[in-house]
């Protein structure tokens, strides 16, 4: 089980290394130099990408079990330290079905393939290994990474503005059922509230629009910065406060650099699965370069490095105790896009 937390954790971060942004950014200009660039979105019908997101995590956690509680009560275990290093990749194809005239661009999203390595440590004794390609399914597939079995294959369709961003989705029901059928009725009914939250449509809107440029509203030049605040809204709700700058433009390409600090919301609701119920006070730092094609606004590549810590309680049910955590984690993230034949 801890894996598994581990393993929503990690792809729900990943999320959050590109945001949607509050609709009044802040610009911070440089001279002007007369040659700026207003990002837009403008694909054509028939264009289509395969996009790479690759993330490779080394998260540390101090574990406190709480004490049991009426006539047996015995104390607390001394606190043990738990090593998860995590990988994660995705493979997912963009492929644009249609523009209209007011520019709005409608996708096709397929899950191509998915992989997942955890190695985990507890205490002193060696590391564990599990891991997940759907490239080279496993006979038996362990339980953790049933969810992300099922994602290969299926499709949702998105529209997206000029803005690059998310205007309505499609698909996401059926989605969430070929997930949740890989369950028995009693794991489905356990898993059922936590997946609602993850793959809600607010989440998935996130997640598909991190793969978007964060565009301003206005032409901007090298050496101009803008700022934009991301509210992530379920799953782990955080809010990035990032600084994007514009560092060069070559051969088609434009190089921004960005900055994010990372905070926890605390008036927002933590993570359920079942009775369980996980909270956290996570604060942080994400920097990284992201290289935007600048003919159809794409981001052909990014690179982020996350650092974050805090503190993170698993609440005491009727069958389980109480776990409380302090959680540090190190995450580097890669992006890519390659272009496929359109068709």
């Amino acid at each position: 089980m801890m894996r598994f937390w581990c393993s929503i954790l990690s792809i729900v971060l990943l999320a959050g290394r590109v945001a949607v942004a509050d609709p009044t950014d802040e610009v911070t200009p440089a001279p002007d130099s007369g040659d700026k660039i207003q990002f837009r979105l403008k694909l054509q019908a028939g264009q289509a990408y395969l996009l790479q997101v690759t993330t490779d995590s080394k998260m540390t956690q101090v574990m406190r079990v709480s004490a049991t509680t009426g006539k047996n009560k015995t104390p607390a275990p001394a606190a043990q330290k738990i090593e998860i290093n995590t990988t994660n990749g995705m493979g997912m194809e963009y492929r644009v079905t249609d523009v209209d005239a007011a520019g709005i661009t409608s996708l096709k999203l397929t899950y191509r393939s998915m992989f997942v390595k955890i190695q985990t440590r507890m205490g002193a004794g060696k590391f564990t290994k599990s891991e997940y390609d759907s490239a080279r399914p496993p006979v038996v597939l362990p339980a953790e990474f049933k969810p992300m079995a099922a994602l290969v294959g299926q499709s949702i369709s998105v529209k997206l503005g000029p803005d690059g961003r998310v205007r309505s989705m499609q698909g996401l029901d059926a989605l969430m059922t070929k997930m949740l059928n890989q369950y028995t009725p009693a794991e489905r009914k356990m898993m059922e509230q936590m997946f609602k939250s993850v793959f809600s449509e607010d989440t998935m809107k996130e997640m598909i629009q991190r793969s978007m440029a964060p565009f301003p509203n206005y032409p901007i030049g090298i050496g101009d910065s803008w700022q934009q605040k991301t509210s992530l809204t379920k799953g782990f709700p955080l809010t990035l406060s990032n600084t994007m700058t514009l560092k060069e433009r070559r051969d088609g390409i434009a190089l921004v650099d960005m900055h994010s600090t990372i905070t926890a919301r605390p008036t927002a609701a933590g993570m359920s699965m079942g009775a369980t119920r996980m909270s956290y006070n996570l604060a942080g730092q994400q920097q990284g370069t992201m290289e935007i094609e600048e003919a159809t606004g794409m981001i052909v590549r990014a690179d982020m490095t996350q650092r974050f810590a805090g503190p993170m309680t698993v609440d005491k049910t009727a069958n389980t105790p109480g776990v409380s955590l302090q959680l540090y984690s190190k995450t580097d993230i890669t992006m890519a896009a390659k272009a496929l034949t359109s068709r």
